[in-house]
């Protein structure tokens, strides 16, 4: 990866400048399993480099451990063990369960397959909880990013009067109304039909370009993960460009 990183940047690479541009790394980064005797090493020895503006997507077969890579990068669930996991520049190692949480709100946005949207709010509600969580007011940006993922005519409907689509992108325009440096997103278009798909794809691309958006997305679909600007594969626990 950092052939990649040194041709990015043309010429002689400045290392203090590549640093700042790491909004993510892990370096031997593990995670186990316990049930009774037995020991499940999900992940093994995973190194990842994720740069600023970066939209990467991640592919490999079921159960090879890339939703539990997913969950430790966004601060859900600790490593086993690791030699370093930085989010945005902070070491989140020895991060309590508190620190971890306001870390997460403050710098990440998560995407869903099933949504997890609440179903006794509206879809505005829905998307302004996450500002409510940050104890942000919405400025109109609740407003805005319903209209930018094409919802701002049903945005009074609850998730069940919306159809799996838009349920979708209600909880895209969740997960950055608050403008998040990382977005992880965990099979983003497993529910969805193939327009659906390309729709949700294409407001991926939109946040990434318009906003800088770093993303790293979780998907089974070759089409989807071609829309990135880069493909990582996992087998077996490990991850390989």
């Amino acid at each position: 990866m950092s052939g990649e990183t040194g041709d990015r940047h043309g010429g002689g690479v400045d290392m203090e400048s590549c640093v700042a541009d790491l909004i993510l790394e892990t370096r031997n980064l593990s995670k186990d399993y316990r049930d009774g005797d037995a020991t499940a090493h999900v992940l093994r020895a995973v190194d990842l480099t994720i740069e600023r503006g970066d939209f990467v997507a991640v592919m490999g077969p079921s159960g090879c451990g890339k939703t539990t890579l997913l969950n430790v990068l966004g601060l859900m669930t600790p490593p086993t063990s690791a030699a370093s996991l930085r989010l945005n520049g902070e070491d989140c190692l020895d991060l309590s369960d508190a620190q971890r949480t306001r870390l997460r709100r403050r710098s990440i946005g998560f995407v869903f397959q099933r949504f997890n949207l609440l179903g006794t709010l509206s879809a505005r509600r829905n998307v302004e909880l996450a500002l409510h969580l940050r104890r942000e007011p919405s400025d109109g940006q609740v407003e805005r990013v319903l209209e930018q993922v094409g919802l701002s005519g049903c945005a009074h409907r609850k998730p069940g009067r919306l159809s799996i689509g838009e349920q979708q992108r209600a909880a895209i325009a969740r997960a950055v109304v608050c403008r998040p440096a990382l977005l992880l997103a965990d099979e983003p278009t497993g529910n969805l039909d193939s327009d659906n798909a390309t729709a949700v794809i294409d407001l991926f691309r939109h946040f990434h370009a318009t906003s800088n958006m770093t993303i790293v997305m979780i998907t089974h679909s070759l089409d989807c993960a071609r829309s990135a600007d880069r493909i990582l594969r996992m087998k077996d626990g490990r991850l390989d460009a």
